[in-house]
């Protein structure tokens, strides 16, 4: 599963959906074609909690998300990450508003061996002045491309791994190792 995670309507916000967009352009008929089904490119707008639901029953996962650029992270830099490492750098959780890490570890302590064991986040540095608009600045939108094309080269077996990815229990399994950081 790859998902982008964002509001397409808050400008750079949107820029998971966005990558998602670019990225299934580019080879979601290829994926069809080669039989790779179980590769699902979505687009969620409904925050972490919302995200989490269409994780379950993935083995693997890459998320693409927007994070707050700041002194350490210039705009449109991209970050990869896991879950892990963002364990304390977000809101408490609460009914309305969690961070990626305590929703992701909430989903796995109630649907045991249901979630994706690996999970990888390409986290991409935004201003943080979210305002109404369906357009990225291009910054993000730049990043957007340079993820959506470290992961299509990952995917069609351009990359290291020799095109792999986990896709839904039940189902053929490759991996997804060898994307590196992209800066």
């Amino acid at each position: 599963m790859v998902l982008g995670i964002g509001n397409p309507i808050l400008g750079d916000d949107g820029v998971g959906p966005r990558a998602v967009e670019m990225l299934r352009e580019e080879i979601g008929d290829r994926l069809r074609r080669r039989g790779d089904a179980d590769v699902e490119l979505k687009e969620v707008c409904s925050g972490n909690l919302g995200a989490m639901e269409e994780l379950i029953g993935c083995d693997e996962a890459i998320i693409i998300d927007s994070i707050s650029a700041g002194p350490a992270i210039r705009e449109g830099e991209v970050l990869e990450l896991t879950p892990d490492a963002l364990i304390g750098h977000g809101p408490p959780l609460n009914a309305h508003m969690a961070d990626f890490a305590s929703s992701y570890e909430l989903y796995r302590s109630v649907f045991k061996g249901e979630m994706p064991a690996r999970v990888r986040i390409y986290a991409i540095a935004i201003k943080g002045d979210l305002r109404f608009s369906d357009r990225l600045s291009r910054e993000a939108e730049d990043a957007a491309r340079r993820v959506a094309s470290k992961i299509s080269r990952e995917l069609l077996g351009d990359g290291p791994d020799g095109g792999a990815i986990h896709g839904h229990r039940g189902r053929r399994s490759r991996s997804l190792e060898g994307i590196p950081i992209i800066r």
